[in-house]
């Protein structure tokens, strides 16, 4: 294995971190992991022939409730020596996310050698996210090539974005670029800001990120799985001098703070992790 392309996640991981978003809680039912592996469709079986880390020999990848579900879980099961051993589960979405272009810089594998977040280098910045597919991809990847990625957001927590004033005093660097005198007093508005901004050095993970940004779309959806609405927005956060990117996030409605719903062209704060898959 490349270790500077591959890369073991110095963070903690476990099982099911991420299933509060479906409404699963293992600890109070712990007996779902039965039922959900035994009303499962096998998505791909897979074997550890391409991957010199030897951390498991057989296994396979299920999906539940079925392979068409906008919304549902993903299960892998592996086999280690003489165990059986389920070592991910974890929800995915259908129909949400766009396709970006772009190239793999790093290849994040957690400690169970089946999950991995991918580092993804666009134009004009960075985006990391979990990998849906690692398994039935990671043969495939490479450094200096062009892959497609679908890549869309699942939030935690959204509200419209609330306007902020902050004053600053204009020094010798920005006099000119706004026409004003060094030590004028100069009041900023937050209300119709873009922002894309990672929080791993904040307590979260690395493929999480606080974003503000307007939309520009939405649609309904009622998720399949978990008898849920949720509101899918397509959001302008990613700025650089001359170019954007615009992404889906997906906020159910227990998720969205407000009493109004989200509305076209207004400007909404969040947080999320973003979810995506390499198109082989």
């Amino acid at each position: 294995m490349n270790e500077e392309f591959f890369k073991l996640s110095q963070r903690e991981h476990f099982l099911g971190s991420r299933l509060e978003i479906v409404d699963v809680d293992l600890e109070k039912n712990p007996e779902i992991l039965g039922e959900l592996i035994n009303n499962s469709v096998i998505k791909q079986n897979f074997k550890n022939k391409y991957f010199s880390e030897n951390l498991f020999n057989d296994g396979a990848s299920l999906i539940y409730p079925k392979m068409n579900s906008n919304c549902g879980l993903i299960t892998i099961l592996v086999k280690n020596e003489n165990r059986n051993i389920l070592a991910s589960l974890h929800p995915f979405f259908n129909e949400i996310g766009l396709n970006y272009r772009g190239e793999i810089s790093e290849v994040n594998v957690w400690e169970s050698g089946v999950d991995a977040q991918i580092c993804f280098d666009l134009d004009i910045n960075e985006i990391t996210f979990y990998e849906t597919s690692f398994l039935e991809n990671r043969e495939f990847y490479k450094s200096n090539t062009k892959f497609q990625a679908r890549i869309y957001g699942v939030s935690y927590k959204a509200s419209f974005l609330k306007d902020k004033k902050i004053e600053t005093i204009v020094n010798e660097k920005y006099a000119e670029a706004f026409d004003k005198k060094v030590g004028e007093a100069m009041t900023w508005h937050t209300g119709s800001m873009s922002a894309f901004l990672p929080l791993d050095n904040s307590g979260g993970d690395i493929d999480e990120y606080e974003v503000c940004g307007k939309i520009s779309s939405i649609r309904k959806l009622k998720l399949d799985f978990c008898d849920k609405f949720a509101y899918v927005c397509t959001i302008d956060c990613m700025r650089g001098f001359d170019d954007f990117y615009e992404f889906e996030i997906v906020i159910t409605q227990e998720n969205w703070s407000e009493k109004t719903p989200p509305q076209i062209d207004s400007y909404i704060h969040l947080r999320c992790f973003f979810v995506g898959e390499i198109i082989i």
